[in-house]
């Protein structure tokens, strides 16, 4: 199983914008991985992944 992975724009407003994203995203079970700027008009894109949902249940046994 390979990573997931997840392209999303980011919205313009304040730091705490940004933080709020990223604090939603890692609820979510991802994690930051890069950003990249495209485009004539610059558009930073937040790169986030996870690992695949196989190997999150393993380590849970693992854990165990």
């Amino acid at each position: 199983m390979s990573w997931e992975y997840k392209v999303v724009e980011e919205r313009l407003g304040s730091p705490q914008t940004l933080e709020a994203d990223l604090n939603e995203y890692a609820s979510q079970g991802w994690e930051f991985y890069a950003f990249s700027i495209l485009g004539p008009i610059p558009s930073r894109w937040l790169v986030f992944r996870r690992p695949p949902k196989q190997s999150m249940t393993q380590a849970q046994m693992r854990g165990t």
